[in-house]
């Protein structure tokens, strides 16, 4: 019993959502505020065109353009600032592992 459990993951935690069965979506870095804040963005574009023109078909068309341009634009935004951010610990990283070998090298030599 204990062994299915563990199979099918604890009751106890939260759904998690898949994307091509490999990554979770929580593991991707500016996903959910990507995607919260461009489907907000192509809703109000989509009401605002609507309250203005009072054309359904072109203000559906408008709101699918303004989330794709936000998710374009956002994403970008936020993955640029997520690789300046992660920059100095790949670098610490780096230097790190330089330390190691040549400590080892002087080690054993």
């Amino acid at each position: 019993m204990a062994e299915e459990e563990r199979e099918r993951g604890s009751s106890d935690s939260s759904p998690i959502i898949k994307i091509f069965r490999e990554r979770k979506v929580a593991d991707i870095p500016c996903y959910r505020s990507t995607f919260l804040a461009s489907t907000s963005a192509g809703l109000a574009g989509t009401m605002a065109y609507f309250l203005f023109t009072s054309k359904m078909k072109e203000a559906f068309r408008a709101g699918i353009g303004v989330f794709a341009v936000v998710t374009l634009g956002y994403w970008s935004y936020c993955r640029y600032n997520y690789a300046k951010s992660q920059q100095p610990y790949e670098q610490l990283t780096q230097a790190l592992q330089r330390h190691r070998v040549q400590n080892d090298d002087h080690e054993d030599g």
